[in-house]
């Protein structure tokens, strides 16, 4: 999958890679891990805490996601750029080089 992603300039995000009994990717497949996860029925403290860690020390893309399926979801969170998002091959050179930030619902306060 990493190859198919790099040859057609694609990144791999895992998902809430510290929610529950989810375990991290090897560093070297992935590009960039979800730090911030809204969904207010898995928040826990630590999660954001060791998927920041990983995504440090491994260098990795740090994102953040609402996690919405439903009306009881709406956390607010996600990522906030510096222009508007047109088409894909904007939103990825945007977080290829960092210039994103998250935005981060009540859940992590």
């Amino acid at each position: 999958l990493k190859e198919f992603a790099e040859r057609n300039g694609l990144l791999i995000v895992q998902a809430h890679p510290f929610r529950g009994e989810c375990l991290p990717a090897s560093p070297e497949n992935i590009d960039g891990v979800e730090v911030w996860n809204g969904h207010p029925g898995w928040f826990s403290p630590e999660q954001p805490l060791k998927a920041e860690a990983f995504a440090d020390k491994f260098g990795l893309i740090k994102t953040a996601g609402s996690d919405f399926h439903g009306g009881s979801c709406v956390a607010g969170t996600g990522l906030l750029f510096p222009e508007e998002i047109k088409d894909w091959k904007t939103a990825l050179c945007l977080l290829k080089s960092g210039r994103f930030s998250p935005v981060k619902s009540r859940v992590f306060e």
